[in-house]
């Protein structure tokens, strides 16, 4: 629910209203994510310290993929973003030079 929230909202412009963290990095505030989880909760009240355990997830092919970033400005509000999979930067290979080894000296002639 947290994910489909962040994307209503990200998709409604949630994030470009008065209250949001930063409106040019996605990240909307944690007061109108659990808002709107609520709303798709049925209307049953949701913890806020339960929405940042759910934001601590990372996700896989099982949980739907992508990850959340979760931040708090400098008077302790706190701010979600949801980022796919696709997305997020993946780390590239470390590219190793044939024939040398770490260590090693340098010239083998």
């Amino acid at each position: 629910m947290l994910r489909r929230a962040c994307e209503e909202l990200a998709d409604a412009g949630g994030n470009k209203t008065e209250g949001k963290a930063d409106s040019s990095s996605g990240f909307i505030t944690l007061e109108k994510i659990k808002t709107q989880v609520e709303m798709l909760n049925h209307g049953l009240a949701v913890d806020e310290k339960e929405l940042l355990d759910i934001g601590e997830t990372e996700g896989n092919d099982v949980n739907g993929g992508g990850s959340f970033d979760v931040r708090e400005d400098g008077q302790g509000r706190k701010s979600i973003r949801f980022v796919s999979g696709s997305d997020r930067p993946t780390p590239q290979p470390v590219q190793k030079a044939v024939g040398y080894h770490p260590g090693s000296p340098v010239g083998g002639r």
